[in-house]
């Protein structure tokens, strides 16, 4: 007995037109929702990737930069230390602070040393005598300090302003600036360092150090004079020694405080100082924060941060171009949008495609088709039943 084709056959509802027509709009609504929900779940994690990536290249920009204007810091608080250590040999020595005591028991009547007392007044005679005698020695223990010690150059001041001891013969009186340092001094008691100078020898760096009377001499324990030194200090306070800790796009900055505002050397140009219009935002410790805003040029965007240097209102802030330091995160986040949109067509569009397939599909096979055909049953809204058809259906008229 030969058996008869077997033949698949299109159910009777689903070759309806309008049955036809739900069921694509049923489809074409699952596939929507699934491209919905894959492109949800995917723009959800790249948005945590984009944030967890922003914030790592944040953290490590900090701790780079700090790490940096630390390093440089440490290097100008070590420069002024050794500064206060050298002047110790000045400010510590019994003969200078003896000197100092007997000056400042001559009250205003300095310039006696080098005019001499006047006519009749023995008391001052027996005193200014001798202090005149020994002032040529002090100029010259003075002289051979700042000499071996590379200072420019030296001072010693009583605490009306006088200069009284100088290593250049043709000294001139105080400056009002340095007037001011030297007042702070005798108030505060310990030393102080005044806004780097531009001078014919360079960026001058000027210490203002107490000397106290002898502990033998009886008298009150404050400042009887202040030494003032004078340092050539170009090249190791713009940032020279950590530049090679520097990649593309960063730079040093030292920055100072002045009577007007905030100036800043110019390690381009030795020597000079550049005045910066706008004021530092410090915080209550007085640092910089970290974060992006204008570069103290004015001229691009940038990620700073600024330390302070422990003593004079100097700071050392360190820059980061905006656009060149993110060059690598904006790399980072091409690839990630081109996974993201990857994942969606692999996830989100093919299964779509699938369901559009199955649905021409069965808008074209609306006939008996063989058993042997190679296509397989359609799913999601076409339903086919597979009979196997030994006489029993009868062929559709």
């Amino acid at each position: 007995m030969q058996a008869k084709a077997s033949k698949v056959t299109i159910s009777g509802s689903t070759t309806n037109p309008e049955y036809q027509a739900m069921s694509r709009k049923k489809a074409v609504r699952v596939g929507l929702g699934i491209v919905a929900v894959v492109a949800v779940a995917v723009i959800a994690w790249v948005a945590l990737e984009l944030k967890s990536r922003e914030a790592e290249f944040a953290r490590n920009l900090q701790n780079r930069l700090e790490l940096i204007s630390s390093s440089q810091v440490q290097l100008t608080e070590d420069m002024l230390k050794t500064v206060i250590s050298q002047a110790d040999r000045v400010v510590n020595s019994e003969l200078f602070q003896l000197y100092a005591s007997e000056i400042h028991l001559m009250a205003d009547d300095v310039s006696l040393l080098v005019s001499g007392p006047h006519p009749g007044e023995l008391t001052a005679e027996n005193r200014v005598t001798p202090l005149a005698t020994q002032l040529p020695l002090m100029q010259s223990l003075l002289a051979e300090f700042t000499r071996i010690s590379g200072y420019l150059g030296g001072k010693i001041v009583n605490r009306a302003g006088t200069v009284y001891i100088a290593t250049d013969a043709s000294s001139t009186p105080l400056r009002a600036d340095q007037m001011d340092w030297v007042n702070q001094v005798l108030q505060h008691r310990e030393p102080r360092f005044g806004p780097l100078q531009n001078t014919s020898n360079g960026l001058v760096l000027e210490a203002f150090l107490p000397i106290f009377p002898p502990k033998a001499s009886g008298l009150d324990p404050i400042p009887v004079a202040v030494l003032l030194l004078t340092k050539v200090v170009d090249g190791r306070i713009d940032g020279r020694p950590t530049r090679s800790l520097l990649e593309k796009g960063e730079r040093i900055r030292f920055v100072q405080k002045v009577a007007d505002g905030y100036e800043e050397v110019v390690s381009w140009r030795p020597g000079e100082l550049q005045r910066i219009n706008a004021p530092l935002a410090l915080d209550g410790s007085n640092r910089l924060p970290f974060m992006v805003r204008m570069s103290l040029s004015g001229e691009t965007r940038a990620y700073s941060l600024g330390i302070p240097i422990a003593g004079p209102d100097w700071w050392i802030i360190v820059e980061a171009d905006f656009d060149r330091t993110r060059a690598p995160l904006r790399e980072q986040m091409k690839s990630l949008m081109s996974i993201a949109v990857l994942l969606i067509l692999i996830f989100g569009v093919k299964p779509v495609t699938a369901i559009g397939t199955d649905i021409f599909y069965a808008a074209v096979t609306k006939t008996v088709l063989p058993s042997s055909s190679p296509w397989p049953p359609t799913y999601l809204g076409v339903l086919l039943i597979v009979v196997p058809l030994e006489g029993r259906v009868p062929a559709r008229r």
